[in-house]
């Protein structure tokens, strides 16, 4: 059971790693899709190639990471799918030791009268803590689910299995045709929403594990501004390279 404990907090932690790495090539590619004056300024004549070099890689490496943080589930693979499946342990031992690591908060001290005392939780608190972490399994089991069975989802796996990781040809009406993403109907908001409901779930999963989670709105706030002061791009931007030189 330890080791199952130990394996499921590792996957969370893993994940939330993995999605920081996501959130800052998303940053760097935001520009590349939605400002159009940078668009125009950097996509045409001698920069064209450039461009649309970057821009792909960072789409690729994207929808990768959107695949393997959601979608891969092999015995060793850190992902939703796996971290669902530690969960649903037929005799629900793994839930309920993550369920008593939540509700417990150990190591809490505070001083009384000058005396270093230990915190000791009241049968209220508990409860509420039991409830709250019944609503993070529920919240994140329905966030993962409505993810793995998306038309998006599935999409980014195809891109990462069959134009990323090596490409795939289809035969369309007797030839032989290379798969392009533009096939397979997604928007540039699809990307952008599909990494909200990511990051959604992974707080969710850190909170359920009890790991030390850090503020994935401040992550995605300090990575566009990075992205900006990388690009160049606004006032704000130079003004914040300036800083960090």
């Amino acid at each position: 059971m330890e080791k199952k404990i130990k394996k499921i907090e590792a996957y969370a932690k893993c994940l939330q790693e993995e999605f920081v790495y996501l959130r800052r090539r998303f940053a760097m590619l935001e520009p590349m899709i939605y400002d159009e004056d940078f668009i125009n300024e950097r996509s045409f004549w001698n920069k064209h190639v450039g461009f649309h070099t970057v821009r792909d890689t960072l789409i690729f490496a994207c929808a990768k990471d959107i695949a393997n943080i959601c979608h891969d589930g092999g015995d060793r693979v850190p992902s939703f799918r796996s971290i669902r499946r530690l969960l649903s342990d037929k005799n629900f031992t793994v839930l309920e030791v993550l369920r008593e690591n939540y509700v417990v908060r150990k190591g809490l001290t505070y001083f009384l009268n000058g005396v270093l005392t230990q915190y000791v939780q009241d049968y209220t608190e508990r409860t509420m803590r039991s409830v709250e972490f019944d609503n993070l399994h529920t919240y994140f089991f329905g966030q993962s689910e409505s993810l793995l069975k998306s038309k998006n989802l599935k999409s980014f796996v195809k891109i990462r299995n069959m134009v990323s990781a090596h490409t795939q040809v289809r035969v369309i009406d007797g030839k032989y045709c290379i798969n392009e993403i533009e096939d397979l109907g997604l928007e540039w908001d699809d990307m952008k929403n599909i990494i909200e409901s990511i990051q959604k779930a992974v707080e969710t999963v850190s909170l359920m594990c009890s790991i030390d989670a850090i503020s994935l709105d401040a992550l995605k706030t300090q990575a566009q501004q990075s992205a900006l002061a990388f690009w160049n791009i606004g006032s704000e931007a130079n003004t914040l390279a300036k800083d960090i030189r």
